[in-house]
């Protein structure tokens, strides 16, 4: 039985060894879909504010929460090495404010606020064509848009600073299944500068948070869908 088990193994590896994948020549001209769900992992506070008087200090700050996420992006393939890719990625996350001074303990509280985050990445294959192996870099233009009842306006109030423009940096490889499936793996860092605050219809409550560099990270997995030339 265990021979019998070994032998089915071997046979089934030699047969995905040997299944035609797109090699490098093939992706010239090509068109490649890939659907993908993962993890939008925020690392920075969108926002922080400190205020110090009379000896006492309190801070406010707001940040994004880590939340699933899914997506899709198309590539053209211009030639062996490079392709243009577009994408679109949504997170259903929340937002979490926080709030402390001296002598009181940390008060937190969190809302709907859902993430949409868009890019266009020039792709480069980084190993060489002889190589069994594929790492792929993208880089290339983010916008990042934020929305939910966590940043809504109301009668007294506007929220700002809710849409930002920056850079994607991307690595990713792919496994592939057949010729014309894939498995990709895939982190990004979506790096940008929030500027987030909130005007009120009494100038003294207006907020502005001091602008922050953000790093929002990505990470997922997702299948490819090779277009014939």
């Amino acid at each position: 039985m265990r021979g019998t088990r070994i032998i089915s193994l071997a046979t089934l590896a030699a047969i995905v060894a040997l299944s035609p994948v797109p090699g490098r020549a093939q992706l010239a001209g090509r068109i490649v879909v890939t659907p993908y769900v993962g993890a939008y992992v925020p690392t920075a506070d969108l926002g922080r504010l400190t205020e110090t008087s009379g000896g006492l200090t309190a801070t406010a700050a707001v940040k994004q929460l880590t939340a699933g996420a899914a997506g899709m992006n198309v590539s053209y393939w211009l030639n062996s090495r490079f392709a243009i890719e577009a994408g679109a990625l949504y997170s259903s996350s929340k937002a979490e404010a926080r709030f402390a001074a001296t002598g009181a303990p940390t008060s937190k509280l969190t809302d709907y606020a859902n993430v949409w985050l868009g890019s266009a990445k020039l792709m480069m294959h980084l190993l060489p064509s002889t190589s069994r192996f594929n790492i792929r870099l993208g880089v290339g233009p983010a916008i990042i848009s934020r929305n939910g009842s966590s940043y809504r306006s109301d009668a007294t109030s506007v929220v700002s600073g809710l849409t930002d423009v920056g850079g994607v940096v991307s690595l990713c490889t792919r496994i592939p299944v057949n010729d014309v499936l894939g498995l990709r793996v895939r982190a990004e860092d979506y790096m940008y500068s929030a500027k987030i605050g909130a005007t009120t219809t009494d100038p003294s409550q207006s907020v502005a948070f001091a602008s922050r560099m953000q790093h929002d990270l990505v990470f997922s997995i997702g299948m490819q869908l090779f277009a014939t030339p």
